[in-house]
Parts: structure tokens; C-alpha cells; sequence
């Protein structure tokens, strides 16, 4: 049986850390990597929007993007902001 959850350590094949996440939104092309941003906690679409707008899309050229399916990525804003590229 597994400890405390602040002592468990290495257990059930994974590590338990305690404290906040750290989220990193980054890009990648067929030159390496991109933009990037470090954000304390998780990503909403407010934070996905933020960087979209001022991180990736100074740097962006037509037919660069290509995003995943999460939640946070398919607002209207992240749209309208990629195809103004």
C-alpha cells in the first residue's frame, strides 16, 4: 500500500511531485523549434490565446499552422488570429 501522498516518491510507475505544474506551449517546424512559453498551471483557451497572439503569430508564415485537438486550441479568437497570417 502506497504512503502518504506527499512521500510516496517513485511509485506505481510513475513519480509522484508534489506543488504546481509548469504548461510549455511551443511550435515546431521543419527548421526546429519555435516560439516559446512557460505558464504556472494549466492552459485555457485565454492562456492559448495569449500566446497565439503575441508569441507565435509575430513569428508565423503562411501555411504554418497546424493544431492538435485540445479544447483549448479550437476558440474562435486562435482561429480569426491564425488566418490573418
Amino acid at each position: 500500500m502506497a504512503g502518504p501522498r506527499r512521500e510516496r516518491g517513485f511509485s506505481a510507475g510513475y513519480l509522484a511531485i508534489g506543488g504546481e505544474n509548469t504548461t510549455l506551449l511551443s511550435s515546431v517546424s521543419m527548421e526546429g523549434m519555435g516560439p516559446s512559453l512557460a505558464v504556472e498551471g494549466a492552459t485555457n483557451s485565454e492562456v492559448f490565446e495569449a500566446y497565439v497572439e503575441r508569441v507565435l503569430a509575430p513569428m508565423l508564415r503562411r501555411g504554418q499552422v497546424v493544431m492538435d485537438n485540445l479544447s483549448a486550441h479550437k476558440g474562435e479568437r486562435v482561429t480569426d488570429l491564425s488566418t490573418d497570417i
